[in-house]
């Protein structure tokens, strides 16, 4: 074999090595952790949050924000739902009906892929834990391209049948320099400087 033919396959394999465990750092998630104590300062309910990350997002996107929930007990986290290439969903973890503030992590494994593309699956996610999980209800935290995937699955027709979301909160740049950010609260637009460790979750 030709030696510039050695090193263009060397390079080739260094490459995919590096896309693959890339790949597999994008889906590394926090831990749950159960609560270690109930704050006065929350009311604690049953009905789950889905986090969404936006374009180019991966589990990186929420971690140290669900780890900052968990560590204030705030909330804890009970699944993790991985969209794979292909769009079959991967999962670990379940629902439970103890009030404790749960949140589900959704990961897509392709962060290129359109809002429409993200709104099917998050679409088959939602069916997948009505009828495997029982839910009926739940909230939702979305950065910017996940917050339009979920607005393609609340404007159309398969949403009248999938469970009910209570609360929204979406969050992007308030501009292009990134000064501050926003959330969506109902019908409120409010500018939040930073996030809170009460983040989605009600105030007693």
């Amino acid at each position: 074999m030709q030696p510039h033919w050695t090193w263009a396959l060397a390079a080739l394999g260094i490459t995919v090595s590096a896309g693959a465990a890339f790949y597999r750092l994008n889906q590394v998630s926090v831990r749950p952790q159960p609560l270690t104590s109930r704050r006065s300062d929350l009311n604690y309910t049953a009905v789950p949050t889905l986090f969404v990350p936006g374009w180019l997002g991966s589990g990186r996107s929420y971690n140290s924000m669900i780890a900052a929930f968990q560590n204030h007990n705030a909330a804890t986290k009970v699944m993790t739902i991985i969209v794979g290439p292909t769009g079959k969903i991967h999962t670990s973890g379940h629902l439970s009906r103890i009030a404790n503030n749960p949140l589900i992590q959704v990961i897509f494994a392709n962060s290129l892929a359109g809002y429409r593309t993200h709104g099917k699956e998050l679409a088959t996610i939602l069916r997948f834990l009505q009828v495997h999980e029982g839910l009926t209800e739940y909230h939702l935290v979305a950065h910017s391209w996940g917050g339009n995937a979920m607005l393609n699955v609340l404007f159309s027709e398969a949403n009248q049948t999938l469970p009910i979301l209570k609360k929204a909160r979406l969050a992007w740049r308030a501009s292009q320099r990134g000064r501050g950010q926003h959330r969506v609260a109902a019908d409120r637009l409010t500018p939040v400087p930073r996030p809170t460790i009460c983040g989605p979750f009600e105030t007693a």
